[in-house]
């Protein structure tokens, strides 16, 4: 064997382990990160299902590579679309993300669009809850509830893991600053702009022009189930400002001062009235699940519900191997503890 000139046998040996000891720490590295993660597993075994798999609707985000902070969301067929073959009109939108960075929220935002808002599976609070409230928002279309729903969510092609997607569209011709999202609970409320980038002012201006938003009807039967459903002590209106002397309840499957909170790293400026007590009488109103769903209905709902949690099962697992997720096991209990809970609200 050939040495270098004055090297010894020793010291090549010293190298030649140096070499790799840092290949084998570079390997480990790789395989540890989410990205080698998923490189590394075996789809075909069974044990754990491709995530470009399900029946999870798959969300792709892509940035844009011309303007900084702005990208496009969609299916898979817009994701793989080049640039050039996309409709003029095709909506832009603005990125950020706060919270744990190896599974971050992600809040995109158009000023006349809406916001697109993805939260992941291990800081919702209910599970179960968004299977239901889709299920209201197809049996009541008249309610005009916006999209909630759970999705495998892709960044530039990546599979990043499993989230809740809350999907606000703002009507033609309206603007993110027409409207304010408003969490009650007792006499305080705290108001959000739908950018959720500042605290909401719609409330205040009312309240200085002598308006105040209250039930201007019963609230719907459905949206009564669903808030005693999600929290009895606290209720979510969508203000409008076209007509500051009402509201609408919106039970998003959300917290919204938790996402203002997480994103601004402050809470908010709370307003205390106690006619705002009027909205929690409103809904707490005891709605037997027999005013929103037929029995037919609710037997669908059961066989639905079953598919669900195996889906879920299937779409929790992937998402815990990706991150490495250590509260695994936790997040399965809570998910068996919501759907106990739901199971035996569609039997009464």
């Amino acid at each position: 064997m050939n040495q270098p000139h004055g090297w010894s046998t020793a010291r090549i040996a010293k190298v030649a382990l140096a070499l790799l000891l840092a290949a084998g720490l570079s390997a480990y590295a790789s395989a540890n990160s989410p990205l080698g993660r998923l490189s590394n597993l075996d789809l075909s075994i069974g044990d754990i299902p491709d995530p470009s798999t399900g029946n999870f609707p798959h969300t792709y985000i892509e940035f844009s590579k011309t303007t900084p902070g702005s990208c496009i969301f969609g299916n898979r067929k817009l994701a793989i679309s080049r640039r050039s073959d996309l409709p003029a009109n095709q909506a832009r939108w603005r990125y950020g993300t706060f919270g744990n960075p190896e599974t971050p929220h992600w809040l995109l935002r158009s000023k006349k669009d809406g916001f697109a808002l993805f939260t992941p599976v291990a800081d919702v609070s209910d599970f179960v809850y968004p299977f239901l409230y889709g299920k209201v928002r197809e049996a009541c279309p008249e309610l005009h509830l916006p999209e909630c729903d759970w999705t495998q969510l892709f960044v530039n092609r990546m599979y990043v893991g499993l989230y809740l997607k809350t999907f606000f569209e703002i009507e033609p011709g309206r603007r993110a600053k027409n409207y304010e999202l408003l969490d009650i609970e007792g006499g305080t409320a705290a108001g959000v702009n739908v950018q959720f980038d500042a605290d909401g002012d719609l409330l205040g201006d009312a309240v200085s022009e002598g308006k105040f938003p209250v039930p201007q009807e019963p609230v719907h039967p459905a949206l009564r189930w669903l808030s005693r459903l999600r929290d009895q002590s606290r209720v979510t209106l969508l203000l409008d400002d076209r007509n500051m002397s009402r509201g609408d309840v919106l039970p998003l499957p959300v917290d919204v001062r938790g996402i203002h909170r997480l994103r601004l790293g402050r809470g908010i400026e709370l307003t205390i009235d106690e006619r705002l007590k009027v909205w929690n009488d409103a809904v707490s109103i005891e709605t037997p699940i027999g005013t929103v769903f037929s029995d037919d209905e609710r037997q669908q709902l059961r066989a639905d519900l079953e598919t669900f949690m195996k889906e879920m099962d299937l779409a929790m697992q992937v998402h815990a191997v990706i991150h490495a997720a250590p509260g695994y096991g936790a997040l399965l209990e809570r998910k068996r503890e919501h759907y106990r809970r739901v199971a035996s609200t569609l039997e009464r």
